[in-house]
């Protein structure tokens, strides 16, 4: 059986079509453009035996996206220091705890300071440092509370905020003031489903006077081992001194007119 020539067009418009399907068929297994990392926010506890205090850490360019109070990278001291009511009312508005039975605890806003950091993903950035001091009222378990927490996250959806205790007397941490040695104990973002802030439930476990007593006691002579070498420089340059002057003498009688 004889086949019919394919002509010039045909072929032409065949390669068209395979050439379509391919390029189709590549865009459609591409995996999605990965959007671009935030700097995230950071929410560091310090849980005291009636209170605890807090420590807000924002990036700024999404701090003053969300709550339109201009803040850059070239904003200085004395212009933070006169925006610093409109800062603490935006935070008010935007930072609650509570009992689980939903009485309120008084939430106060104190110092704050500019900085420059980074992470990993997202390269050098300035950040917004923000101290608070969370109150429960009379009977209220400062180690159990429900945080309703939206500060940049109710307009910038993508923002996820690390929320760790960095000391805990009752339990014997008692870390220092870095956000490395900090216990992440929750995560607050914005539901993908709901598109909603969640508060969240607060639970740390019991502790005791003596956990914090013996971890500060052991803190403490580990700081003593770490500077044994100090202490023994310090013993052997002493006596050098001492034998350079001798023993103490008497001093000389003044002289009498004869």
């Amino acid at each position: 059986m004889n086949r019919l020539p394919i002509s010039l067009s045909h072929a032409l418009r065949m390669l068209a079509g395979i050439a379509t399907a391919v390029t189709a068929a590549l865009l459609l297994a591409a995996p999605p453009a990965a959007a671009h990392p935030m700097p995230h926010s950071v929410l560091l506890l310090d849980v005291h035996e009636t209170s605890v205090a807090a420590e807000l850490v924002l990036p700024v360019s999404d701090f003053s996206r969300a709550s339109g109070i201009g803040l850059d990278d070239d904003t200085t001291a004395e212009q933070l220091s006169a925006r610093k009511a409109a800062i603490r009312r935006y935070l008010a508005a935007h930072v609650h705890a509570t009992t689980r039975r939903g009485k309120a605890w008084t939430v106060t806003f104190g110092a704050m300071a500019l900085g420059r950091t980074q992470q990993t993903s997202t390269g050098p950035y300035r950040e917004l440092t923000v101290r608070a001091v969370l109150t429960p009222p009379a009977g209220g378990d400062p180690r159990r509370f429900v945080l309703d927490y939206d500060a940049i996250v109710h307009q910038v959806v993508t923002q996820t905020v690390l929320f760790s205790v960095r000391q805990d007397w009752a339990t014997g941490k008692v870390a220092g003031s870095g956000q490395d040695s900090a216990t992440q104990v929750g995560v607050i973002r914005t539901g993908t489903r709901t598109m909603t802030v969640a508060p969240l439930t607060v639970d740390l476990e019991s502790g005791s006077i003596w956990s914090g007593t013996y971890a500060m006691f052991r803190l403490g002579a580990h700081h003593i081992l770490e500077g044994t070498d100090h202490l023994l420089f310090l013993l052997i340059l002493l006596p050098a001194p001492l034998r350079a002057t001798g023993p103490p003498t008497a001093p000389e009688p003044s002289a009498r007119p004869l």
